[in-house]
């Protein structure tokens, strides 16, 4: 069972706790001191909980796992303390590298003849030790050389494929190296790749991270087949039924190729999936193969909009009983993208809007989960229509929005002025795009469909329930707050 960051957070306090109980009473019953303490001590009492914690179990988990030595090297074979995998069809996939030292190791230090370092942050300084510009004082020259040998061991060992992630902890303090194959082998580190964790507490402020980048499912999704038409289902599915399913939109964008057009025109193509979870927490999308290889196509000839809305409700209705034919057993009901949301791990595997990197296709293609509903637009509603923003000349001069005028590229504008799912006032552009100052890795735009349309009305589009939870939302809108805007979860930050 998967548990989301802030799950994570608490079981990081009572692991902490336990541990801290356990060094007392070796303290006490032992008469030693807590810097006595083993590595063998520390993966038993806090690493094993610790890994758990982040999904990584028996099937995906081995402790001492044994590293062979290269060819021509004379040195033996080596075991690592923790090696994190998956398996593929060729075999054992290395995903995470953790190597534990005693608690009483230090965080590194340059050496003494290294003094123009000596300001350096730790993260800095394990940075210019990775490109090997310093070297470091203590244990720290050789953790370094041992990690890079074992991460060049993995490789040959595992038919060049190298783990993504690397550990180094005495369970109070925690360096993690997010490119290994970088850091370690071709020796070009930079700043973001690696992350310090100097002490404990930091480790709970910054647990969100720590989820993120070293989560079993986080690391094992690049590996995943995740597509499946819905005749193989059952392959995945036959031992136990999927327990969580949304419905999604695979949505095609690239501009038309009439070169009479003075600007080209964007087409938007579609087509439904099924997002579903398996009792492993991994993954899968789920389709049905188009019947003539085509997806469908947004109509530019607004009156036809409806009838496209209802062909794309007709294929996902298709769509979900051809897997339950498939699997002939009960499946969960599809779950709100509110509640999808609040699933930190599941926004991770599942987000709202996932660009897919396809370099065979001209268009740009994108994943969109949208819960229940079966496509990004809605039917626009009473109290959209008599909205008067959707007339590029019913806003403020210094709120139009000159996009609008047409379908166009440029402006990313699908809908044109005078049609109820285009919204002309320049205000509701302002409150969906990026925003400066930003971190966060899966809403750089509020705006769930900012990267294939920037001028949509947000109450026609279908992600407006959760939109609205914003507190930016109702604010930054020129239209009214609908009276009752419903469903939806907490909008991700």
């Amino acid at each position: 069972m998967n548990t989301g960051a802030s799950e994570f957070r608490s079981e990081l306090v009572r692991l902490r706790a336990r541990y801290r109980e356990r060094l007392a009473g070796f303290v006490r019953d032992a008469g030693r001191r807590e810097a006595d303490a083993l590595e063998a001590q520390l993966r038993v009492w806090l690493v094993d909980g610790f890994l758990k914690c982040l999904g990584w179990r028996g099937f995906g988990l081995t402790d001492e796992y044994p590293v062979d030595r290269l060819a021509g090297s004379s040195e033996k074979r080596w075991r690592l303390d923790y090696l994190g995998h998956t398996r593929d069809d060729d075999g054992t996939v290395p995903l995470l590298v953790v190597g534990t030292k005693r608690p009483s190791s230090p965080l590194p230090e340059p050496g003494s003849a290294e003094p123009v370092f000596h300001g350096y942050s730790k993260k800095d300084l394990l940075v210019a030790a990775l490109r090997e510009n310093v070297v470091l004082a203590g244990d720290w020259a050789d953790w370094l050389t041992k990690a890079r040998g074992y991460v060049a061991r993995l490789v040959h060992q595992h038919g060049g494929a190298c783990p993504s992630r690397l550990v180094i902890t005495n369970g109070d303090w925690f360096v993690l190296i997010l490119n290994p194959r970088r850091c370690l082998l071709e020796q070009e580190a930079d700043t973001d790749d690696v992350v310090v964790y100097r002490q404990w507490a930091e480790v709970e402020d910054g647990h969100r991270r720590m989820f993120d980048e070293l989560h079993y499912d986080q690391l094992l999704a690049p590996l995943v087949p995740e597509e499946l038409i819905a005749s193989q289902v059952s392959r995945v599915f036959a031992e136990a039924p999927p327990v969580k399913m949304l419905r999604g939109l695979r949505v095609a964008y690239r501009h038309d190729s009439d070169t009479l057009r003075l600007e080209p025109a964007p087409e938007l193509k579609v087509w439904p999936i099924l997002f579903m979870k398996a009792v492993g927490g991994r993954w899968f999308q789920v389709r049905l193969p188009p019947p003539d290889g085509s997806m469908l196509i947004v109509p530019h000839r607004y009156e036809r909009l409806p009838e496209h809305l209802a062909d794309v409700e007709e294929e996902a209705g298709r769509l979900l009983e051809s897997v339950r034919a498939a699997l002939g057993s009960a499946l969960p009901e599809v779950s709100e993208l509110g509640e999808h949301l609040a699933d930190h791990a599941d926004q991770i595997m599942v987000p709202p809007r996932r660009e897919l990197h396809n370099r065979d296709s001209p268009s740009n293609h994108f994943l969109l989960a949208l819960g229940r509903g079966a496509h990004f637009l809605r039917r626009a509603s009473p109290q959209c229509r008599s909205c008067p923003f959707h007339d590029v000349g019913a806003c403020p001069h210094d709120h139009r929005v000159p996009h609008v005028l047409s379908r166009s590229v440029t402006g990313r504008s699908f809908f044109k002025t005078g049609e109820h799912h285009a919204c002309a006032h320049s205000s509701t552009r302002s409150a969906k795009e990026p925003a400066p100052t930003s971190t966060s890795r899966f809403s750089d735009a509020r705006c769930h469909i900012w990267y294939f349309d920037t001028g949509i009305c947000c109450r026609a589009c279908a992600f407006e329930p959760v939109c609205a939870q914003g507190r930016w939302f109702g604010s930054e809108l020129p239209c009214p707050q609908p009276a009752a805007p419903g469903g939806g979860g907490d909008r991700p930050s």
